[in-house]
């Protein structure tokens, strides 16, 4: 929470040694640097909630020990750089509310089984509801994919992701009806199916 203004100076770039950069609830502009890959120490990324516009540079896949991608509320579009999902080490993978295409993401047989948060919400998401997502995602404690076009039924397979304490399919087009299986998530917390087409 500042006032910074303008452009992601290139100069970041130098640090070669940090460990985190949080820029979030400022007023940047511009696009995200390529030479911000450069930074393969980072850990955590987080310039939610600014005016970054362009594509997410692919580059970020280079950040290896990367942990916490957050990306949300910007004005980001083009398709997400699928090597970045696939990022090992990653828990938070949060691009939502953009001008995204994520459905690439969703269908990924290879993305990183350590991820904890996954939040596209907003993100032009189309087709079914992935059946084997939380086999590929047994560690989900959120998963943020409200405002979307998903559609087919919410899988019974639901309940693998044993550890989901938050489940947002708000504004999709989900049909059928709720599996019995979502009562088998004992850490849910916050359940939002809403403005669905749920019987």
């Amino acid at each position: 929470y500042n006032n910074f203004q303008g452009e992601l100076p290139p100069e970041f770039t130098h640090l070669r040694r940090l460990r985190a950069i949080d820029l979030s609830f400022n007023f940047l502009s511009g696009q995200i640097p390529q030479l911000l890959g450069d930074l393969d120490d980072l850990r955590m990324l987080s310039l939610e909630n600014n005016s970054f516009n362009g594509f997410i540079p692919s580059s970020i896949s280079k950040m290896k020990n990367l942990e916490f991608l957050n990306l949300k509320y910007n004005n980001l579009e083009g398709n997400i750089p699928i090597e970045i999902a696939t990022l090992q080490r990653l828990k938070q993978f949060s691009l939502g509310y953009n001008k995204l295409n994520g459905s690439n993401v969703l269908s990924m047989s290879n993305i990183s089984s350590t991820l904890e948060i996954l939040d596209l919400r907003n993100a032009s998401l189309i087709g079914d509801f992935p059946s084997d997502l939380c086999r590929r995602l047994p560690r989900l404690q959120k998963l943020g994919l409200s405002s979307n076009m998903l559609s087919g039924e919410l899988p019974r397979s639901i309940s693998e992701c044993s550890e989901l304490q938050v489940l947002l399919l708000f504004q999709n087009n989900i049909v059928g009806t709720i599996p019995r299986e979502v009562g088998n998530l004992l850490l849910l917390q916050y359940l939002d199916l809403g403005q669905n087409r749920l019987e």
